[in-house]
């Protein structure tokens, strides 16, 4: 998504908010090991002021935790420490709250897990169907197994997304 040209709704704090993640994340050049942990300093700053966000604005919370993972999912830093795994994690927390608050529209979230399945292998992400089942639904859940069907490749990373596939297949079953 696009944040340059705003949502309708979107008001100087959240546009305050995004110019934060934005340069928080930004990696002009590689981050290296030594400066790795003052860097996430100020990432994690950012999260505390996008948990006061997703309390207050969990729609909007929502957009800025996903532009945040796909900032941070580019970033070049020297994580040796994995550092970049507990953002991610806390990350991963704040999504499913926001998403929680938010109730988007199912199949519009059933597709963005499983981009987040693809490129942040942590819990929440890793089993959609059971953190977001709720959410999704069955039409979510139906668009969570044609989303990740679409995406194999015949290689061996589809084993994360066979096990999305039978997880949603399982759940919706359940629901019966």
């Amino acid at each position: 998504m696009n944040l340059r040209r705003l949502p309708d709704g979107w008001g100087a704090s959240e546009e305050t908010l995004l110019q934060a993640i934005d340069d928080a994340t930004a990696t002009p050049i590689y981050v290296p090991y030594e400066l790795a942990p003052e860097w996430l300093e100020g990432i994690d700053r950012v999260i505390e002021a996008l948990r006061d966000c997703v309390e207050r604005r969990p729609d909007i919370g929502l957009v800025l935790v996903g532009h945040m993972i796909d900032r941070l999912d580019t970033a070049g830093v020297d994580d040796s420490e994995g550092g970049l795994v507990e953002v991610f994690e806390k990350l991963a927390t704040l999504h499913l709250a926001a998403a929680t608050g938010a109730r988007p529209e199912p199949v519009a979230l059933a597709r963005r897990l499983v981009d987040l399945v693809i490129r942040v292998d942590l819990e929440p992400f890793t089993h959609p169907a059971t953190s977001y089942g709720g959410l999704l639904g069955d039409a979510g859940l139906r668009a969570l197994i044609d989303a990740a069907e679409a995406r194999t490749t015949g290689d061996f990373s589809d084993g994360i997304l066979d096990r999305v596939v039978a997880e949603a297949r399982t759940a919706l079953h359940e629901r019966r």
